[in-house]
This record gives C-alpha cells, structure tokens and sequence, in this order.
C-alpha cells in the first residue's frame, strides 16, 4: 500500500510597518553648520501644525543637549509651550484659526552649542516666494541682527557672538504664503522701525522696503497714511506701482519731540492682506540747548590783610546737545569781587565747559555779593554768591610726605583743622607731577 503524504505549504507575508510623515504644506529647509558636522533643520507651516511636537509631520522631542564639545542646534519650544521640548522641525499653524493664504511673522528660537569656543555657525537657506528671514538676539537686535534674507543663500552667525550666547531668534515673515504666487504679493523688510534719540526739533531717516513677491501681477500702493505727524514717508505721490520681483525703498523721517512718540506708517495695496502696517517709535529727544549749568552758586574767601588778592575758579557747562552757549555780560555787585575773563561774548560750545575765574581783593572789612551771569539760555541771569569770611582755621597735614616702595601704589593722609572757630576751607588741590593723582 503506497502512502502518499501531503505536505501542506503554509506561506507567511511579513508585514513591514513603517511610519510614514506627512510633508508640511510650507516646507522650509535650513542646513546648520560650526565647520564640523551638518545638522538638517526646518520649519514652515501646515493646517495641522500646532505651536508644540507635531509628530504627523515628522516632529519630535529629541534629548537635552549634551555637554559633549560637539556641534548641535535645535528649536526651543519651551517659550512658545512651557515645556521643555525641542527639535529640529517646528512647523506652525498659518494663523489662528490657521488659514492659507496667510501673511504675518511666526518667530522660532534657535538654541545651540559650538564645538569650540568662538565658532561661527553657518545657515543655508531656501526660502519660497513671500517669505523673509531675519535672525536677531533675544533682546532688541543689540547684539545679532542678520537679515531679512530672501530667496538662496547662506548666513552666518559670528563666533564673537555664540561665545556669549547660546540662543537666537529666527523670525519668517510671511506675506501672502499659499496664495497665488503670481500676486501682486506685499512684503516689508521689517514691521517695527525704532529711531534713535536725537536733538529735539531735529530730523532723522530710516529706510524700509516694500518688495512685490509676485512673479506676474504689478503692486500698486494706493494709499500710504501716518498715523503721527512726528513720522513722515517719502515718496507719497500715489499710487506707486511696484513690477513683480521689484522693490520700492521708503524713507520714514522722524521729527523728535521732547515726549516719546509711537504711529503707524499704514499701506493700502492691491495684495492679500492690506492694508499692511509699519509700527514706528521713537524715544524723547534731548534738549538741543544752550543749556547753562554751573560747578558751584555760592564761593566763600578767606578774609585776608587788606589789598591781597585771590582767586577761585568755577565751572560753567553748556549742557545742550546742538547749539552753542553764550555768555554776554557778568555783572558783580560788589566791586572788590571781579571775573576773569571779561571780554564778551564768551561761547561755550554744546557738551563743553567754560572755567571763569572769581578774584577777590580783601578789605579792611568782610564783603558779600553776587555775581551775575547773563547768557542766552532759559534762566539767565545765573547767580554766584560769592562773600569772604574772617578765618581762624588751621591746616594740618600728616604725614609731610609719603614714600612709595611699589608702582603703582596708593598712600594716604591726613589732613585736620588745628583751629577753633572757623571751618577749613580747601578750595583746590594741584599735583606738580601727573603720575601722582
């Protein structure tokens, strides 16, 4: 009997299971470098994108930066969710509720470490039309300011500056993003313009530029309106019509007022998203001058035997910033106390001095009086006291003299009043050799 066996033949499928991210809708790539090793980093923004880990497009928080004394960059999430998260893909909602097109500033911050001390760092990018990139410090720009950048290219970030800081922000400004890349599409080199202090009354510029991002339709700017008479805008014959991949510079002029001052500059275009707003500030201005300010209001001499003369000296300041001060008379009204010098008029240049010299000639009897200072500031005339005084002091100083055993070195002394009535009164002290202060 013939047996026959069947064999049964089972087949098994393996089943591969990998997860698969989706591609953010605004992709952004950026490679980071010190020199040793390339990190890839990105960010964007997508309908489902939220301000934390998005793990659908391919976001995820990766492990604290070690103290290796290796290269690494990454995002900070903790100041936009207040957990300590990070990674090197921070794709953001386009507006809240997220929407495309879309145009507005979405800021990022960079966190790093250098292999070694004083490296620069460098940043490539690829930015898609209507999108400029700005890297600034985390407080105002004093430190770091790159950018804004467009379209391909690479930044850098000094050594000088990741020797001392280890975070930055990256600023993307959008400007109709998802749009129609024909356009016209609006876009700004920054939102926010700050003046410096200047004198007030005086004029200062700051420029801006308006770019049409739009590969086919003209921008037309039909209407530019300041909000404050202190911020003016040039050009402002309407409209101006800006081609596409063109750019139009703005001169924005600043008159400083004694208050600080804050506006709009607000653009009305043709583009998504207008009218568009530029913020302006800027700080109270200094006073332009003369400002007249003096060492001392009051000088007191010693009384000595009639007709010996002395001297002291004040110091008048022009504290103003741009004009000159002028001092056109001093009057005494005591004629044993007279000024030096006497020929008028004295100018004192903005930010500078002027020593006048006070000179007495004792009397047979103690005097008093004023010297009065007639100038071309707000408060003249100015008044020096000046009188003289019968003294009994008594000047002591010990040690007579000091022997330094070490340069440099520091001694000391002491100086008394031996006398018993009258206080004393040292009205300068002069050293005959400049290395002894």
């Amino acid at each position: 009997m013939k047996i026959h066996k069947l064999f049964l033949l089972l087949s098994f499928s393996l089943l591969l299971v990998t997860e698969i991210f989706g591609q953010a809708a605004v992709d952004i790539p950026l490679i980071v470098t010190d020199g040793t090793v390339n990190i890839q980093m990105a960010v964007g923004l997508d309908l489902t994108a939220t301000n934390g880990i998005d793990p659908q497009l391919g976001e995820s928080d990766i492990p604290p930066i070690p103290p290796c004394g290796c290269f690494e960059m990454r995002f900070d999430l903790q100041p936009y969710t207040g957990h300590p998260w990070s990674t090197y893909f921070d794709y953001r909602p386009p507006g809240d509720p997220p929407a495309f097109p879309f145009t507005g500033i979405i800021e990022h911050t960079l966190w790093f470490q250098t292999s070694a001390p004083a490296l620069p760092i460098d940043i490539t990018y690829n930015l898609p039309y209507g999108t400029l990139m700005t890297i600034t410090d985390q407080i105002g720009g004093s430190f770091l300011t790159l950018g804004p950048f467009v379209g391909q290219g690479t930044t850098t970030i000094p050594g000088s500056y990741t020797t001392v800081f280890s975070k930055a922000f990256l600023k993307m400004e959008y400007n109709n993003i998802g749009g129609d890349p024909g356009g016209p599409i609006f876009g700004i080199s920054t939102l926010n313009l700050n003046f410096p202090q200047i004198a007030v009354g005086s004029d200062t510029s700051l420029p801006v530029t308006v770019t049409n991002f739009g590969t086919t339709n003209t921008l037309t700017i039909s209407d530019i309106v300041s909000s404050n008479s202190y911020f003016a805008i040039s050009p402002n014959t309407l409209p101006i019509n800006i081609e596409p991949q063109a750019s139009q510079v703005f001169q924005i002029t600043n008159t400083s007022a004694a208050t600080a001052q804050q506006g709009t500059i607000q653009f009305t275009h043709n583009a998504y998203g207008s009218p568009s707003v530029l913020n302006v500030s800027a700080p109270p201005g200094f006073a332009p001058g003369p400002v007249f300010g003096i060492s001392t209001t009051s000088l007191v001499f010693p009384q000595q035997s009639a007709g010996t003369v002395d001297s002291m000296s004040v110091t008048v300041y022009n504290y103003g910033f741009l004009n000159t001060l002028y001092i056109n008379n001093i009057i005494s009204s005591n004629s044993y106390f007279s000024t030096f010098p006497n020929s008028f008029p004295i100018a004192v240049e903005p930010l500078s001095s002027q020593e006048l010299y006070v000179i007495y000639t004792s009397a047979d009897t103690i005097q008093e009086g004023t010297i009065e200072i007639m100038h071309d500031a707000p408060g003249s005339p100015s008044i020096l006291h000046v009188s003289s005084v019968n003294s009994q002091a008594k000047f002591s100083i010990y040690p007579a003299s000091i022997l330094f055993g070490s340069q440099p070195g520091t001694g000391s002394v002491f100086v008394s009043n031996t006398g018993n009535f009258d206080a004393l009164i040292i009205s300068n002290i002069i050293s005959s050799n400049s290395n002894y202060t």
